[in-house]
């Protein structure tokens, strides 16, 4: 998009550095720069802490979680979005997709299926899976993520609750589309319930 420039910053939250080589095997092929860090404290809050660190430098930091994949058009969507609406925070729809069909009661449930609010709709809060927010707002508030939640999941819930609460403007963006693969090992009965 003319006038957007990016960077991509990988945070590894493994002390054995393993995406390292992955990383720096792809970098190379890419068009854009791609920064690789290790956060070795382990807990997703110290890995999402450490990417808002190393993002403070650009106007945007957009998140997308390592079992996702982007629509091409996903960056330029959330981009948009946020211009057009003047939005703090945007957030787009992850959809899930099934490397094995999954049972017909799975689907006919909606287990998996999230809500896909219109663009331009104001929401509460969001997720880190698809999301894009300036970085005035992490530098005129200071939040960051609460690593009593570095176990527990819900980290991302607590972070957007408590921006919001801090007048921050979230708006969803129905078009900034990214997918995630739900594995046969959660596509069942017992993870459904756990």
């Amino acid at each position: 998009k003319p006038g957007v420039s990016f960077k991509v910053i990988v945070v590894d939250n493994d002390a054995a550095e393993s995406a390292q080589s992955v990383v720096h095997a792809i970098s190379p092929k890419l068009n854009y720069p791609v920064t690789y860090i290790v956060e070795r404290k382990q807990g997703l809050t110290y890995a999402r802490n450490t990417a808002l660190e190393h993002g403070l430098d650009a106007d945007a930091i957009a998140f997308l979680d390592d079992d996702e994949e982007a629509d091409p058009a996903w960056l330029n969507e959330l981009v948009n979005t946020l211009r057009a609406y003047s939005a703090d925070i945007v957030t787009g729809p992850v959809l899930s997709r099934f490397p094995n069909p999954p049972a017909d009661w799975i689907v006919a449930g909606g287990f998996f299926d999230r809500q896909r609010p219109v663009t331009g709709t104001v929401l509460t809060e969001a997720r880190t899976g698809n999301v894009c927010m300036r970085t005035d707002i992490l530098r005129k508030t200071g939040i960051r993520f609460d690593h009593q939640f570095a176990f527990s999941g819900g980290e991302d819930a607590d972070f957007f609750r408590r921006l919001h609460a801090a007048g921050v403007k979230i708006v969803a963006s129905d078009a900034a589309i990214a997918h995630e693969t739900v594995p046969a090992s959660r596509a069942n009965a017992r993870w459904i319930l756990l």
